[in-house]
């Protein structure tokens, strides 16, 4: 992650990259990230992960992690 302030440093970064995923900067001091609850399914092995082909499902969770989820994205 680089923060890029100018037109020509974002040439000469954009030279020495072939890939950018670009956001507009905000002068912020915090951002929020907000949980959610969901089963990870297996994919015939060990691997939960969704990136190895676990499957993702938002049946049957049960009340005290969607109550921590509800927690979470309340203010104050």
């Amino acid at each position: 992650m680089h923060l890029i302030e100018t037109r020509v440093e974002l040439r000469r970064y954009a030279a020495a990259h072939p890939e950018l995923y670009v956001q507009e900067y905000l002068p912020i001091d915090r951002d929020l990230r907000v949980v959610s609850a969901y089963w990870r399914r297996c994919a015939g092995d060990f691997r939960h992960n969704v990136a190895r082909g676990a499957e993702v499902s938002f049946s049957g969770v049960p009340d005290e992690p969607l109550a921590l989820c509800v927690q979470a994205r309340s203010p104050g």
